[in-house]
């Protein structure tokens, strides 16, 4: 899975919403946040296939122009690309959050042992439904910090 698809992006911002994240400076990242947040973008990522939007980052409009911004000021300045973002990463994380409080979902075609291992993944993402509302409800301004 692509480490910029909206299971990894939604599974940093849930990470470093910890409190003991934040304070870990912007320079570090330590092993354990490292590693929550890729066990949290396998979790996300087990309530969907291949296909699944959550393989999906960013739409036409914007990923050409984020993609090719090396730095802020490479941003083209007749629009707030940054803000357009925010907002795509809370309609991400209120779709996600929806999907977690449906709870565990089968998949099918699931051998038996990719099946417990799915189902464990997503049992665990679960947790983070209540999260991923608060970091929805958010207002561009605050996301972009």
């Amino acid at each position: 899975r692509s480490p910029m698809s909206w299971a990894s992006v939604l599974a940093a911002a849930v990470t470093l919403r910890v409190p003991a994240a934040r304070s870990a400076g912007e320079a570090k990242l330590p092993m354990a946040i490292a590693q929550a947040m890729e066990g949290r973008s396998s979790a996300y990522a087990a309530f969907g296939g291949r296909q699944h939007w959550l393989n999906q980052l960013l739409p036409p409009r914007l990923h050409l122009v984020l993609v090719r911004a090396l730095d802020h000021d490479d941003l083209p300045a007749d629009a707030d690309h940054l803000a357009d973002l925010a907002v795509e990463v809370s309609a991400a994380a209120a779709r996600l959050a929806e999907v977690l409080e449906r709870g565990p979902a089968p998949s099918a075609g699931d051998a038996p042992g990719a099946a417990r291992q799915r189902a464990m993944l997503q049992a665990g993402a679960c947790e983070d439904a209540a999260e991923l509302r608060a970091l929805a409800e958010m207002c561009p301004e605050e996301l972009r910090k």
